[in-house]
Order: C-alpha cells, then structure tokens, then sequence
C-alpha cells in the first residue's frame, strides 16, 4: 500500500527541523560544544493529531484502523517529537548529518487522547563521548491534560567521530591483509576443485 501523499503538509514541523540541521550542516555549523547533561527540559504543545493520518498511518504499518479508534499510536511519536528532540541536540559539536540511531525504548503508561493536544517534554540526558565514537540520549515525555505522561521515549543516537589519519591508515592496511586472505583462499579452493 503506498503512503498517501495528502499527508506530506502535515508533516511541516519535521521537514523544518530537517531543513535546518541540513543547512547548518551545509554552513559547516556545529552546536557550541558546550552541552549540559542533563540539559535544560524543553516544552511544546502541538494540537491534535488529524485522523486520516492515524488511520492512514495504522494502515500503512499492516494494523487495523479500529485498533486505535480514539487513540493515537505512541509508536507514531517521531511525527510530533522529533522537531522537539532534535533541539535538545543543538549545542552538541557533533556533525548531525553523521547521525545514526543506536535505539528507542518505549514506555507506554497510559493511552493517549486522539483529541487532545499533546503535551510534549524533551531532554537530552546522556553523553558519552570517547573520542572515537559519542553516544547521546534524549528522553521525550508526552501526554494530553485527560492523560499526563502517557509516552515517554529515549532515543538512543551515535556519531562516529573522525578517526586521525594513522587510524585510518590501520583500518585500511587490516581490510587489505584480510582481503588478501580471503583472494588466496578463493584461490586455493578453485585449484583444489580443477
């Protein structure tokens, strides 16, 4: 089934936050490289969430629309939090284009009102930098007045950070010595095989 494309305008705030990490990646922008852990707790109300979309959206992932007759998918999260979250990142010094998701741990307290607007919290509360590689959390708290902390998500993210020029010389002698073994035992396997 293909995505409905009347949903795309609805998904504003994310294509925004996108468009700003791309362009400060673009400018060669990074966050201060001053970031408190935990950092402060932003807040955002975002209205409710249209019902075409849910039910487009339950569709979409193989579910029954009556599943969540009433109700929002906390599965669906990223759609409203994800604008909220990526702030939480803003002053680290990492390269956001490098990006990758390390995981997501759902808790889900409470159901959560489709015809409510969403009360959202968000927080970076982890940093793990070795040198080699940051791990960063955030944690999003989201909930309706009728059911208050309802989700909460941590987001687990990783950036690979630059290597120095003789870590990568080693990473690229040890691919070249194991592509070599592995050339000479296809090698030796097609003579034992003539």
């Amino acid at each position: 089934m293909g995505t409905p494309s009347k949903h795309l305008l609805r998904q504003g705030a994310v294509l925004r936050s996108l468009a700003q990490i791309m362009t400060r990646a673009a400018l060669g922008k990074k966050g201060s490289g001053v970031a408190d852990v935990p950092g402060p707790v932003l807040r955002d109300v975002v209205p409710p969430r249209d019902p075409g979309l849910i039910r487009d959206y339950v569709r979409n992932t193989g579910g029954s629309p009556s599943w969540y007759k009433g109700l929002v998918p906390p599965h669906l999260y990223p759609q409203w939090g994800f604008p909220l979250m990526s702030r939480t990142l803003a002053d680290l010094p990492y390269q956001m284009t490098r990006i990758i998701n390390a995981g997501c741990k759902l808790e889900i307290h409470a159901p959560i009102p489709a015809d409510e607007p969403l009360l959202l919290e968000a927080q970076l509360t982890h940093l793990d930098d070795n040198g080699k590689r940051a791990l960063v959390k955030n944690h999003l708290t989201c909930g309706t007045d009728s059911s208050p902390n309802a989700l909460e998500a941590t987001v687990t993210a990783f950036f690979p950070l630059k290597r120095s020029d003789e870590e990568s010389l080693n990473r690229v002698k040890m691919w070249c010595k194991f592509k070599g073994q592995i050339n000479e035992e296809i090698s030796r396997r097609s003579e034992s095989m003539t």
